[in-house]
């Protein structure tokens, strides 16, 4: 997701922050979105979980720190944060390896601690949902008002 000035920012077609369709290899494997070799290809869980190893690790935090790159230069935002399970599981470990591979694709303006671990680990999802559904809830009764 995308959050600016504390409230989300959800885009025109409510995609925005959709990173994981990003594509970092137009020729890898297929996507369930239909595309090739996007993000949420490389980066996922499933995929950390049939291979855990220090090499797997090593090529996940290069295709991250690429993606990252990509949101610093587009969006410019003060912090990436990694949520979910593959952050989760790999911790440390990951960030570490991000944040040293990073100037490989960041401008020079963007630092490798500009990228952090979420505090919220798996509960991000949940907390996120809970915070869309209870924003709704408000604009609805605040546009009530209105009528």
């Amino acid at each position: 997701g995308v959050v600016v000035d504390r409230k989300v920012y959800h885009g025109a077609r409510f995609h925005a922050g959709e990173v994981g369709h990003i594509p970092l290899d137009p020729d890898g494997p297929p996507c369930g979105c239909g595309k090739r070799g996007c993000a949420e290809v490389f980066l996922s869980y499933r995929r950390w979980q049939e291979g855990a190893s220090e090499e797997l690790l090593k090529e996940m935090a290069e295709r991250l720190a690429h993606l990252c790159a990509i949101t610093l230069s587009t969006l410019d935002p003060g912090l990436v944060v990694l949520g979910g399970p593959l952050a989760e599981a790999t911790g440390e470990k990951l960030l570490e390896e991000v944040r040293k591979r990073l100037p490989r694709y960041a401008l020079k303006v963007h630092e490798p601690d500009q990228v952090v671990l979420s505090p919220f680990g798996r509960d991000a999802a949940l907390l996120g949902a809970g915070a869309l559904a209870a924003s709704r809830f408000v604009d609805s009764l605040a546009f009530e008002e209105v009528m």
